[in-house]
């Protein structure tokens, strides 16, 4: 296999997605509406049930909570609707607040098809925020990963390996993702699945691996003239 055939199947390989989604825990596509906000109140707080097979099936506990900011009919809010497809969180402007879903569930494998990481779909988010997502399993063990994110739509990724604490994810009970925006934040989420690497990734290894045992060989051969 020449440099040239090397080349094309690399960039091959690159022009395909690396990722597929495993799990799917919520694509925002079933569960009860609501339109929750707080103040310095206290929390408001929605639940819905969401059914398998679309999704991982279990519950959806949103809590919405205040957290710093004062001001005359201001306000942290969310709101969902299946039909829209995301949920929307946000704070006016001087509000800071924090937004938590907990999903429960029968006891489940998240490494599942090799996937090895949390994604959080963001279609919106004017300006950063904090991300956390704990993960339990049966036996009460919690791991936890905290994300700062830049503004912009995006995935936030939380890899396994920057987990801190002792859930064995191969019987994870229950997901919870927090989200504290900053003030005047805007920001809307439609989809939380677990990742696994495509196949297309190891195969790029493994042409990497030959393109190098090729230009050892041919190195070799030079030497020997």
């Amino acid at each position: 296999m020449g440099p040239r055939t090397l080349m094309v199947a690399a960039c091959t390989l690159l022009s395909t997605s690396i990722v597929h989604a495993s799990l799917i825990i919520d694509d925002f596509d079933s569960g009860a509406n609501f339109a929750i906000k707080t103040r310095q109140a206290g929390p408001t707080s929605a639940t819905s049930v969401l059914p398998a097979p679309g999704v991982l099936g279990g519950t959806r506990d949103a809590l919405l909570e205040y957290v710093a900011g004062a001001g005359s009919f201001k306000y942290n809010r969310a709101t969902f609707s299946p039909a829209d497809s995301r949920l929307n969180f946000s704070n006016d402007s001087g509000m800071k607040g924090r937004l938590t879903l907990t999903y429960n569930f029968a006891a489940t494998d998240f490494t599942t098809d090799g996937a090895d990481s949390v994604w959080v779909q963001f279609t919106a988010a004017d300006l950063t925020y904090d991300a956390t997502v704990t993960l339990k399993d049966s036996a009460g063990r919690v791991s936890t990963s905290t994300l700062h994110e830049s503004a912009g739509p995006d995935f936030a990724k939380f890899w396994y390996v920057d987990f801190t604490g002792s859930a064995n994810l191969n019987a994870v009970t229950s997901l919870t993702l927090a989200i504290e925006g900053v003030s005047s934040g805007d920001y809307a989420l439609d989809l939380i699945d677990t990742r696994a690497p495509e196949p297309a990734t190891l195969a790029l290894l493994a042409v990497g691996g030959l393109g190098m045992i090729g230009r050892a060989l041919r190195a070799r051969r030079s030497r020997r003239r």
